[in-house]
């Protein structure tokens, strides 16, 4: 069972996780801003509705959070688009992470710490559009946040199978140009399939 301590954190980005949290009764706490005098602790549970919860911590908040343990998640996985990240089926020691594209500077230190603290054995996946932007985020967190990020539904065999599908968008000519110079690493072998093709995949398409 996922259990996760922080002292502050976007929790917009783990509303998914926070349902399966009510689910399992697994309980996350969270302190607030810890100024030159201790302020009262805040503590968010599963008994209390996102909404409320949205409503009590935002982005100002991120600026002054530190993750201090992580115990029971043996995978992360960031998803770019928020269709995706909803439909996403719940697994309780999978912490989901609704990415949005690029993470901004203050997401990006907060997920550092948190990398610093998962278990060893911890996977980190990313799944997102199949296209010149899908591959710069993916190297974006790689590089960023997640070094041993790996692709989550973003292999060739997976864009053969979404282009019979019918999911395949054209690709422009100036985006061609900037993929042809994209640096893919790990997603080298869908670069050259989406150059071959002329075709792109968005991530919604695969619903």
């Amino acid at each position: 069972m996922a259990q996760i301590y922080l002292r502050i954190i976007l929790i917009c980005h783990l509303k998914k996780h926070l349902g399966g949290i009510r689910q399992s009764q697994t309980v996350m706490n969270l302190a607030r801003k810890q100024c030159a005098d201790v302020l009262n602790e805040h503590v968010i549970t599963a008994e209390k509705d996102i909404q409320t919860i949205i409503r009590e911590i935002n982005t100002q908040t991120l600026e002054h959070s530190r993750p201090f343990a992580i115990s029971g998640c043996r995978r992360i996985m960031t998803i770019e688009n928020k269709a995706n990240y909803e439909s996403m089926p719940y697994e309780e020691d999978v912490l989901y992470i609704f990415c949005h594209g690029y993470l901004t500077p203050k997401e990006v230190r907060f997920l550092k710490q948190l990398c610093m603290i998962v278990p060893k054995d911890c996977e980190f996946y990313h799944w997102g559009d199949m296209d010149f932007g899908g591959i710069s985020i993916f190297q974006f967190i790689k590089e960023k946040v997640f070094p041993d990020l790996k692709p989550y539904r973003m292999d060739v065999k997976d864009f053969e199978e979404a282009l019979a599908n019918g999911a395949g968008i054209p690709m422009k000519d100036s985006t061609r140009k900037k993929l042809e110079r994209k640096e893919a690493g790990l997603l080298t072998g869908l670069k050259a399939e989406i150059l071959r093709t002329g075709m792109t995949i968005e991530q919604e398409r695969l619903l």
